[in-house]
């Protein structure tokens, strides 16, 4: 099972509420489930200590060893006489070797060390979203990365089969420490090209050359590749996935016309797609004027893309809703196409995740 730690639910929600009356500010409207989504919407606030890296001293190789070993010559050559043994008075200027040991030149040459031993738990996350709507604050894309110590998500409030019911705001899932520097990140087989690179001592962060409000990175199909150039602190690495396909909800009607009944289940459909490594559905209740209601969330994931979720009736009367005597309340859903791999060149482990996604509002009594 895909963990729900690298699924764009919040992402989505918070985009898609910019237009749908919120103010579309991150602080306000995110809501902080999950490592992954903090790392995409600029919330990297962590990462590993730095490291040193041990190994051969600088200058010091084989060919040095061997040639700094004194090895002295003669002055006068060993001929032996003719029963085959030698002279007596052969010697060497180097001094009487008689009785020595010969000298075992590979001792002296230092052992190899792994610059990368002593690291266990350091890993890399790169996260690619791409947002599909109709409203223009919220169709927007973002990357980001992070190298270091990831915490595992927050443990859910319940479990009803592929769907978490999980906190509103989770912040145990962030990282406690800034970002490693795992030196130049480039993306290839996007809409445009595109690099991210770490802050430096000021700014420990990941940063990428993304525009602000960019609507798209994703092609409509083909292989995202991501290369990582390494630094002293973390080993360079290569990497590729499929970019996630574009994404349309067949069912139901997401345009806010649409009421459910929460004591029933919830199937929502979409036309598979076989690239897909994961789906996810998300949902959260929220105000007629589009803010988050104060409650738990839904998350549901399951590995592949079987063209539907069904949502059971148990956790969708979790959720908050601001209902009236004359009307009922509002659910805002986000399904999430996501593709993942992980890099196969690197001692340490590196995954990036890309998350394509959609989203709208249901009616709910």
């Amino acid at each position: 099972m895909i963990s729900n730690q690298y699924t764009a639910g919040p992402v989505l929600l918070a985009l898609v509420l910019m237009g749908c009356g919120g103010d579309g500010s991150e602080t306000d409207s995110l809501p902080a489930t999950d490592t992954g989504v903090r790392i995409a919407s600029g919330f990297v606030g962590a990462g590993g200590q730095t490291t040193g890296v041990p190994g051969i001293p600088e200058g010091t190789d084989a060919t040095d060893v061997i040639s700094d070993t004194v090895y002295p010559e003669s002055d006068a050559a060993i001929f032996p006489e003719e029963d085959g043994t030698p002279t007596e008075d052969a010697s060497f200027d180097g001094g009487n070797t008689e009785g020595q040991e010969d000298t075992n030149v590979q001792a002296d040459v230092p052992e190899e060390v792994d610059p990368w031993e002593g690291m266990e738990g350091i890993e890399g996350a790169l996260l690619l979203t791409d947002v599909d709507s109709t409203f223009d604050d919220a169709d927007i894309a973002s990357l980001g990365a992070f190298f270091g110590v990831i915490p595992p998500g927050a443990a859910p409030l319940a479990t009803y089969g592929d769907c978490q019911v999980i906190e509103a705001n989770s912040d145990t899932a962030l990282p406690e420490t800034p970002s490693i520097n795992a030196g130049t990140i480039g993306f290839g087989g996007l809409s445009l090209p595109l690099t991210a690179s770490h802050g430096g001592e000021e700014q420990e962060v990941y940063g990428s050359d993304l525009a602000e409000g960019t609507p798209d990175i994703f092609l409509a199909g083909g292989t995202i590749t991501i290369s990582g150039a390494g630094s002293a602190e973390f080993p360079p690495f290569t990497l590729q996935l499929p970019t996630p396909t574009p994404l349309s909800v067949q069912s139901p009607d997401l345009g806010g016309n649409t009421n459910i009944d929460r004591n029933l289940p919830l199937t929502l459909t979409w036309l598979p797609s076989p690239e897909s490594s994961f789906m996810n559905v998300f949902m959260a209740g929220v105000s007629t004027s589009g803010d988050f209601l104060v409650g738990p969330r839904v998350s549901c994931t399951v590995d592949g893309d079987p063209g539907s979720i069904t949502v059971p009736s148990e956790a969708l009367k979790m959720l908050p809703v601001e209902s009236s005597l004359f009307s009922g309340g509002y659910l805002l859903v986000g399904v999430t196409r996501g593709t993942t791999n992980t890099a196969t060149d690197s001692p340490l482990p590196v995954t990036a995740t890309a998350l394509r996604s959609t989203g709208g509002i249901l009616g709910a009594d």
